[in-house]
């Protein structure tokens, strides 16, 4: 938007934060009101196979929902209406396939993808937020708000000029000043839809806030910040540093979570929230290709809550060829453990496959 008209909806769109934020600090804590949706997550199987049609199945799920988000992101764009309605069933979607499979899931939302970043992002973020919300023992409608927060997160990109946002160069200042400008943009297009939940706008507009004041729009600080937006930021956070962009191919998650926690260790991050990031994927990503002490190569196939450097394995890669049958190393095995991260080994095929039955 530009002139007067343009000026106009930034006084609306920030009218509304302000609002907002006047209700002090207790309107930023939430509560858990209803029973925790931990309790409804099944027990971690490490031994856990897929058939095909499953793997099959959750890819498909997954491909489906994001989509649907690069669907409602045009539309919005656009100016045609999207209803809370339809989100609320891609959160359905997601939170059932959470539940059921929470480690394949993840693994998925690892693969490396092509197409433009911030759907790629966004669906990230999304997947992580619902699962950081299972962990955080919230509830459904808890949920559902961090969710309807993630999917709102960056949509406000959609309204910076194609040629900023996919730019493969250094930003200018003026560049850069637009980008930051999403997060209004991003208020603008979510308090459009009717029924969303009262402190929302609010939410979007804290997920690039850091708890040392040092984020943006406004450098508010620790408990100036919402407690959803911090969820989103550290969710936000990993997914960027994971995804490929246009001017830089996604970094190993190993890396990428290792970098969050050094940031919320320099008080960025809200800590309970990493950690439960930590719980969710693990040291070593669920999906990631680790090297073994042995030489050989192997996929995170489930990740172990109790100690996060030492998730379970399955071997696919031995003396540079194929095993005919994926070999369980555990975090007990008295020979074998994780030498280091790596990126997928020539000849090893997707890392899916290590979730199916052979």
């Amino acid at each position: 938007d530009g002139g007067a008209e343009g000026l106009l909806n930034l006084v609306r769109d920030l009218n509304i934060v302000n609002t907002l934020e006047e209700l002090g600090e207790p309107a930023l804590r939430v509560k858990v009101k209803d029973t925790p949706l931990m309790k409804r997550l099944p027990k971690v199987n490490p031994e856990k196979q897929r058939s095909k049609e499953e793997l099959v199945q959750a890819i498909e799920l997954y491909n489906s929902c994001a989509e649907k988000i690069q669907g409602f992101f045009i539309r919005m764009r656009d100016g045609q209406e999207v209803k809370l309605s339809e989100i609320d069933m891609v959160i359905a979607d997601m939170l059932k396939a959470s539940l059921r499979d929470r480690a394949l899931l993840l693994a998925i939302m690892h693969q490396p993808r092509n197409g433009e970043y911030l759907f790629t992002h966004t669906m990230n973020v999304f997947t992580l937020c619902v699962n950081l919300a299972i962990l955080l023992e919230f509830d459904e409608a808890l949920l559902k708000e961090l969710a309807y927060a993630a999917f709102f997160n960056d949509v406000g990109m959609m309204l910076v000029d194609d040629t900023i946002r996919n730019k493969t160069s250094k930003l200018e200042r003026q560049e850069a000043s637009e980008i930051r400008n999403h997060t209004t943009y991003s208020v603008r297009l979510a308090a459009r839809l009717k029924g969303i939940p009262k402190m929302l706008p609010l939410i979007i507009f804290q997920t690039h806030e850091k708890l040392d004041g040092k984020g943006y729009p406004r450098g508010k600080k620790g408990d100036e910040i919402h407690d959803l937006a911090k969820v989103v930021s550290v969710a936000d956070a990993y997914s960027a540093m994971i995804a490929n962009r246009p001017y830089r191919r996604g970094g190993q998650p190993y890396k990428a979570l290792e970098e969050v926690i050094h940031l919320a260790g320099q008080k960025k991050y809200e800590v309970g929230v990493v950690r439960s990031l930590l719980k969710a994927v693990n040291l070593f990503p669920v999906g990631s290709w680790v090297r073994m002490t042995d030489g050989s190569y192997g996929v995170i196939v489930c990740p172990n809550e109790a100690e996060y450097a030492r998730p379970w394995v399955r071997v696919v890669l031995r003396h540079g060829q194929k095993l005919p049958r994926f070999p369980l190393i555990g975090p007990d095995h008295p020979n074998i453990r994780i030498d280091r991260a790596c990126e997928p080994p020539m000849g090893a095929g997707s890392a899916l496959e290590a979730f199916c039955e052979r």
